[in-house]
């Protein structure tokens, strides 16, 4: 059969593919996300040209078929919210794999990467996953640009981690990393830095080292003060500092941020600002929970005209609803299990519902091990 692309998806009732799938030798794409499938068929010589597997949302699906890391034409595996314990890479598989997406992956708690594998791979996703550990692996991935990590349980990046030199945008919010990663020497090609909800408290004086990040998301740290260092910063474009209730002082001389065209400040206890913002011609967004009486503030707006936001995205007020929710959830957490610890840790790692119709979350039992043993 001459078949290129099979595309089943959104069929709820569909529990399983005929056995004829598994040897279609044109078959480039096979679409079967969001449906009741159990089981991919795959014979021997079968979909040798398949350059597509889509099986998101397959929630009955506990295990890929033998031999798919043998595909070699294979360049984006989608497996995300999914029952998948196990992605099968052996020594050379998923040779041409570029994407590969296994977030809300709950079952996942391991990603064990042999050397000599995946040495195409730009993109991975992990976001919402089980996994507990830097998967050591990763190091590997050389053409790595994009990694997520966010919502996962991973507590701190390996020394390793510096051999990803290409890597642009890293996500590690809602995580349990607790000290900001040591980027000095390398990752010099990351633009996109995305450390929110997570339980940094410091943030190191080798801030100037990431010369090339345009976008650095910081909101809701427990960050007291921004090192002076981020001011060589000369490339960012968008500070999000929303949340950070600790945070008193801006940078005494923000205005050599050139490229800033996004400050957001939203609940934090900055007052004052300095002077010389009136200066930053770059400047459009500045967040508006400010003291009004503030000179300085008075002073910028009349210099520079600037968008002040006060209308919120449906984005925004889902995040914000999911941060409150989880803010009480921790803080019930917190209350019952440290009444006699000296000192409540600032944060832990913030619990989402899984992307379900009935909003479920999973195994308790299971959850609540993973924080005893965060904690």
């Amino acid at each position: 059969m001459k078949l290129e692309t099979l595309n089943a998806s959104c069929c709820g009732r569909l529990e399983e593919l005929p056995a004829g799938v598994g040897r279609m030798e044109k078959l480039r794409e096979l679409l079967i996300n969001d449906t009741a499938i159990r089981e991919i068929p795959m014979s021997k010589w079968g979909l040798k040209e398949l350059h597509t597997l889509n099986v998101s949302g397959c929630r009955s699906l506990e295990e890929l078929p033998i031999g798919v890391e043998g595909l070699e034409k294979l360049r984006e595996l989608l497996i995300n919210d999914t029952a998948i314990r196990k992605i099968p890479i052996g020594r050379h598989g998923f040779r041409e794999l570029k994407t590969m997406c296994a977030s809300y992956c709950e079952e996942l708690a391991q990603l064990p990467i042999p050397s000599r594998s995946l040495w195409l791979l730009t993109k991975l996703d992990l976001s919402h996953s089980g996994i507990e550990e830097f998967p050591e692996g990763i190091v590997n991935l050389r053409s790595l640009t994009q990694l997520d990590l966010s919502y996962s349980w991973v507590e701190k990046l390996p020394r390793s981690f510096k051999s990803l030199v290409y890597l642009s945008q890293l996500n590690l919010s809602h995580s349990g990393i607790r000290e900001f990663p040591n980027f000095e020497g390398y990752m010099k090609w990351l633009t996109h830095l995305d450390l929110s909800h997570t339980g940094i408290e410091e943030l190191p004086k080798s801030m100037n080292s990431l010369k090339e990040v345009t976008h650095l998301n910081l909101s809701y740290l427990g960050i007291k003060r921004l090192p002076q260092s981020m001011e060589d910063l000369v490339s960012l474009q968008h500070l999000l500092l929303r949340g950070c209730y600790l945070l008193r002082h801006l940078l005494d001389s923000i205005e050599r941020l050139t490229s800033l065209t996004k400050l957001d400040l939203q609940s934090t206890r900055i007052v004052e600002l300095p002077p010389e913002m009136r200066n930053m011609k770059n400047l459009k967004i500045l967040g508006h929970s400010l003291n009004k009486r503030n000179r300085a503030l008075r002073v910028f707006k009349a210099k520079r005209r600037i968008e002040t936001r006060r209308s919120y995205s449906a984005e925004f007020i889902r995040e914000s609803a999911e941060f409150v929710f989880t803010q009480r959830l921790n803080l019930k957490i917190q209350t019952a299990m440290f009444q006699m610890a000296a000192e409540v840790p600032f944060n832990i790692p913030s619990i989402s519902a899984r992307r379900s119709s009935g909003g479920s979350f999973g195994s308790w039992s299971k959850l609540m091990m993973r924080m005893l043993r965060w904690l």
